[in-house]
């Protein structure tokens, strides 16, 4: 996202998040990636994801087991969230 410069679910390589959780070994079934672009804390991006429709869906998705967490922060302090869930049946 930080290369495209934009909050976006494919990468600069065309790879979609499937393809990701593939390409690091997941075996489990891909139930959803959240996404964002902000200046503000992991807690505070958590919020904002809980209060809009679709990323509150993802996150509580009950057939969810495994979840996975990332950052990324540019020198000037935008930081790219990246919260990817999946379960194993």
């Amino acid at each position: 996202m930080s290369v495209q410069n934009r909050p976006w679910h494919f990468g600069s390589d065309g790879s979609s998040p499937l393809d990701r959780v593939k390409r690091v070994g997941f075996e489990g079934q891909f139930r959803g990636e959240n996404i964002s672009e902000t200046y503000e804390t992991e807690l505070v991006t958590l919020g904002a994801w809980m209060d809009q429709t679709d990323t509150r869906r993802v996150i509580l998705d009950p057939t969810v087991t495994d979840v996975g967490f990332s950052w990324y922060q540019e020198s000037n302090g935008k930081i790219w969230w990246t919260l990817v869930l999946g379960s194993q049946s």
